[in-house]
């Protein structure tokens, strides 16, 4: 294997035992010998088990970035269909991350200073998108916004932080993120000039 295939199984190793024993009970010596591998192999390819976390984290950040971006590439002229999809495949990523799990439920994001930094700036991307779009919105005559749009968005992700840290314990029934579509619908909604709007919104999920 090259070096890039091996720390990628590296990486899948220690994904699989922080899943199932938590981060903080896995060791180097455990990673290593998923791979039928010592201690000393490992150093080769990663410093330490936090440099591969970040090394996961890297990847993860740059794949969820891909995926806001497909928001400003994808066609649609209707602000809130894009302020629906930004939002909605922001958390859909979120919840299928077994890293993102991981983070949240061994407090990562406090013991991990690096992995903080890539959450951050995902956070304003997702915040200069947002404001972006409901800018437009307004300028159009979409939306009504009562207040400062950045403020309010600002509010908007405090709110999403409890959201997406409710979900880490939850089995994949499809719940989640249905019930998380229908709270965007009515914060939509609640900007919109257009009060239908929401029917139309669910009726495009169906």
């Amino acid at each position: 294997m090259n070096k890039s295939t091996t720390r990628q199984t590296l990486a899948r190793n220690a994904i699989a035992l922080f899943k199932e024993k938590g981060y903080d009970n896995v060791s180097v010596d455990e990673i290593a010998s998923c791979c039928s591998k010592t201690r000393t192999f490992f150093y080769h390819y990663f410093k330490s088990k936090e440099d591969l976390t970040i090394y996961l984290s890297e990847i993860e950040g740059k794949n969820l970035e891909k995926v806001l971006k497909e928001v400003d590439n994808v066609y649609v002229k209707e602000p809130y269909k894009r302020l629906r999809k930004l939002f909605i495949d922001k958390m859909t990523f979120l919840y299928y991350s077994d890293l993102y799990r991981i983070a949240v439920k061994n407090d990562l994001f406090n013991k991990i200073e690096h992995i903080s930094l890539i959450q951050d700036k995902i956070d304003k991307e997702i915040l200069r998108q947002s404001t972006a779009i409901i800018e437009e919105g307004v300028r159009l005559g979409c939306f009504i916004v009562n207040k400062d749009v950045a403020s309010f968005l600002e509010f908007y992700q405090k709110m999403q932080k409890g959201i997406e840290y409710s979900f880490v314990d939850e089995v994949d029934d499809g719940s989640f993120l249905r019930n998380y579509s229908i709270a965007v619908d009515l914060l939509i909604k609640a900007i919109s000039n257009d009060k239908k709007v929401t029917v139309d919104i669910l009726d495009d999920m169906n």
